[in-house]
C-alpha cells in the first residue's frame, strides 16, 4: 500500500523522507531540492505531512469502516489524501485546499497527478473552509472525514460547524495536530457539540501530533 505512494510521488519527481525516531512525520521533496543529510539530522523535506502512528490509525479505522467516501480538509501535497483514498478505496475522496502555505499552490495538481497514476479516486478543489465547501463535496455523506486545515481553534470550530452535515451515520472524523497547535479548547468546544449528535470524543494520545478523533 505505502509504496505504491511512495513510488508515484518518485515518478512525479518527488521524494519521500521519514523523521527521526522520535518523530515519525513523513515528507515529499522535490528531488531538485532534496540533499544528504547527516545521520539523526532533521529530513530535509519541504512538505511534511502526516506521521506513521496516524498512518497507523486511519488504516486500523479503514478496517472497522470499510470503503466509504471520505473528505479532506487541508490537502497540501497530498501525502494524506493518497493514503485515505487508498486505504478507504473504492470509496472516492474529495479534497479542498486554501493554497496558502508551503507551497500547496503546487501541491494540488501533484496530488491529482498522482491520484491519476494510482488510478483513485480523487477530487481535489482550491479553496477556503468553510465557505468553498459547497463546491468541494461529490457526496451527500462521508464516512471518513480529515480536519487539517489553519491550525487554529476559531478555524478548527468553523471546520468542523462546515463539515458535520455531511458526517454519514457511521463516520469518524480524525483532527490532526490538535497537540502540536494548542487547539484544546477548539477540541473541547467541538467534542462538546458533536456529543449530542451521537459522536464519542478521543484522544489519540499515541500520536506524535496529538490527534483526536471523533467516532459516530
Amino acid at each position: 500500500m505505502y509504496p505504491r505512494i511512495v513510488d508515484a510521488y518518485f515518478e512525479e519527481g518527488y521524494l519521500f523522507e521519514m523523521g527521526s525516531p522520535g518523530l515519525l512525520a513523513t515528507g515529499v521533496t522535490s528531488l531538485g531540492e532534496w540533499f544528504p543529510r547527516p545521520r539523526y539530522a532533521t529530513p530535509s523535506f519541504r512538505c511534511v505531512g502526516i506521521s506513521l502512528r496516524d498512518a497507523w490509525f486511519i488504516q486500523l479505522t479503514a478496517q472497522c469502516l470499510g470503503p466509504t467516501p471520505s473528505f479532506v480538509i487541508g490537502n497540501s501535497h497530498g501525502i494524506s489524501t493518497m493514503l485515505i483514498a487508498e486505504v478507504f478505496h473504492p470509496g472516492r475522496v474529495d479534497a479542498i485546499d486554501a493554497e496558502t502555505s508551503m507551497g500547496s499552490d503546487t501541491g494540488t495538481e501533484l496530488t491529482r497527478r498522482v491520484a491519476q497514476r494510482l488510478g483513485l479516486d480523487v477530487q481535489v478543489t482550491a479553496g477556503f473552509s468553510p465557505v468553498d465547501l459547497e463546491q468541494a463535496y461529490r457526496e451527500s455523506a462521508y464516512g471518513f472525514i480529515l480536519i487539517d486545515g489553519e491550525h487554529t481553534d476559531e478555524q478548527l470550530m468553523l471546520d468542523y460547524e462546515g463539515v458535520i452535515e455531511r458526517a454519514a451515520d457511521r463516520c469518524v472524523i480524525y483532527c490532526h495536530d490538535v497537540g502540536l497547535r494548542d487547539m484544546d479548547q477548539g477540541w473541547l468546544a467541538v467534542r462538546a457539540l458533536a456529543e449530542p449528535l451521537g459522536f464519542r470524543g478521543y484522544d489519540l494520545s499515541a500520536t506524535d501530533f496529538g490527534s483526536t478523533v471523533l467516532v459516530r
